[in-house]
């Protein structure tokens, strides 16, 4: 399976990226991790930019949103496991300080919430990061999670 992070930020805190490439490593080569950058600039610009980075076809695309469907640590490595078995490439979207265009949001297939918790950008990033590897350690057996 391959996992897109499409974000939308001016530079993250050195100690946020170094933490969030930890996580990273640990899933890439089997999940075939990339992650890439857009700079802020309107939500509009923001958006074509975003659509330029998608891919023509099969894609399963999920907006990190206040709004959307929360899930417990478990709850979310089904949801990627089922992901696994039926797409081929999953494209997780977090906007800017101002949120995604709605245009974004409704070519998204699924609104993802994070928290009830506001958080930083770079934060949310980080914790997206780690839920996948948490999944990732879930769906492999792996002796992560404790819980």
């Amino acid at each position: 399976m391959k996992i897109k992070l499409i974000y939308v930020a001016k530079k993250a805190p050195l100690a946020l990226e170094n933490l969030c490439h930890d996580y990273i490593l640990r899933f890439q080569k089997e999940w075939h991790f990339q992650a890439i950058c857009v700079r802020p600039t309107d939500k509009e610009n923001e958006a074509k930019k975003i659509r330029e980075l998608l891919p023509k076809k099969n894609f399963y695309l999920i907006a990190l949103d206040e709004r959307g469907q929360s899930f417990d640590s478990l709850q979310f490595s089904k949801f990627l496991k089922n992901l696994e078995e039926h797409q081929s490439q999953i494209i997780f979207l977090i906007g800017g300080s101002d949120g995604l265009a709605p245009s974004i949001q409704q070519q998204s297939h699924f609104l993802l919430r994070l928290s009830d918790l506001t958080l930083p950008h770079a934060l949310a990033r980080l914790v997206l990061c780690e839920q996948i590897y948490r999944a990732y350690s879930l769906i492999n057996h792996l002796p992560y999670h404790r819980a």
